[in-house]
C-alpha cells in the first residue's frame, strides 16, 4: 500500500480477462444471426467449448452494440 500511496506503484487491482473474451466474436455472430436468448447463447457457446457459467453470458454484456438481457 505504501508504494501505491507514494505513487511508485499504481496497479491497485489485478485485472482478469473474462472467460467470455475469447468467445466474443462467436457471440457477436450468433447475436447477428438472431439468437438473442441468453440461455440459448450459452448452450451454443458451451457446444463450442466455452467453460463459463450461464451467468457470465447473461449478466448484461454488450454484444454487437446491444445489451443482452437475462434470459
Amino acid at each position: 500500500m505504501r508504494k501505491i500511496a507514494r505513487g511508485i506503484q499504481n496497479d491497485v487491482f489485478r485485472v482478469r480477462e473474462s472467460s467470455l473474451e475469447a468467445y466474443l466474436p462467436i457471440l457477436d455472430a450468433l447475436w447477428i444471426e438472431g439468437c438473442h436468448n441468453g440461455a440459448e447463447l450459452w448452450r451454443r457457446l458451451k457446444a463450442r467449448g466455452f467453460r463459463g457459467s450461464l451467468r457470465v453470458v447473461t449478466k448484461g454484456r454488450p454484444v454487437a452494440g446491444v445489451l443482452i438481457a437475462s434470459a
